[in-house]
C-alpha cells in the first residue's frame, strides 16, 4: 500500500490489519492502486482502478457487519452474506484474486 505521497505504508486507518491487509492485497491483485487516506473520517482506503474514467478514486471503509459508511463510497464488511446498498461482503473480493 502507498500513501498519497507515494510512500510505502503499513498503516491502515481502520486499525485492523487482519482485515485491511488482505483487502488491499486483493484489490492490488485485481489491478487497482490502493492508497491509505489521510483523514480517517473519509474512509480507510482510496482505490483507483484502471477501468474507472479520469483520475477519480473510490473511498472505501472496512469493518464488521455493523460498520457505518461514514463519507466513503462503499463499505467492505465481513460477517455479511450478500451485498446490500453500498455494502460489499468481504468474501466477494476473493473473486478478484
Amino acid at each position: 500500500m502507498k500513501d498519497r505521497k507515494g510512500q510505502v505504508s503499513c498503516q491502515c486507518a481502520c486499525g485492523a490489519a487482519a482485515r485491511c491487509g488482505p483487502i488491499a492485497a486483493m484489490l492490488t491483485e485485481g489491478g487497482c492502486s490502493v492508497f491509505t487516506t489521510t483523514d480517517e473520517k473519509q474512509g480507510d482506503f482510496a482505490v483507483r482502478c484502471p477501468q474507472e474514467q479520469g483520475n477519480s478514486s473510490i473511498l472505501v471503509e472496512i469493518g464488521g457487519s455493523a460498520k457505518e459508511r461514514k463519507k466513503a463510497d462503499f463499505v467492505i464488511r465481513d460477517d455479511i452474506d450478500y451485498p446490500a446498498g453500498r455494502a460489499i461482503p468481504m468474501w466477494a473480493l476473493g473473486f478478484m484474486y
